[in-house]
């Protein structure tokens, strides 16, 4: 798996859904969007031979899951950290 591959794509799902749910609610194809560049960096990746598809493939899914848990998990812990845990 590429380590480049699953830390944009965290990233970028970390990004798409703060802005999907929190600054721009309005405008949101323009956030999902941002899903484009790193799998444009990955299929360049790929073209230009420094990865294998497979790579790439599995660092996107593992990105996707890491990002999702990362959201998951701040969510849980942000009323508790701001003292609203009730």
């Amino acid at each position: 798996m590429s380590n480049q591959q699953i830390r944009r794509i965290a990233m970028a799902v970390c990004a798409v859904i703060l802005l999907v749910n929190v600054l721009v609610k309005d405008k949101k194809k323009w956030a999902w969007a941002l899903m484009l560049i790193p799998v444009i960096v990955g299929i360049t990746r790929i073209i230009r031979c420094v990865h294998y598809p497979s790579d790439v493939l599995g660092g996107m899914i593992c990105g996707v899951i890491a990002g999702l848990i990362g959201y998951v998990v701040s969510a849980k812990l942000s009323p508790m950290l701001s003292g609203k845990s009730r």
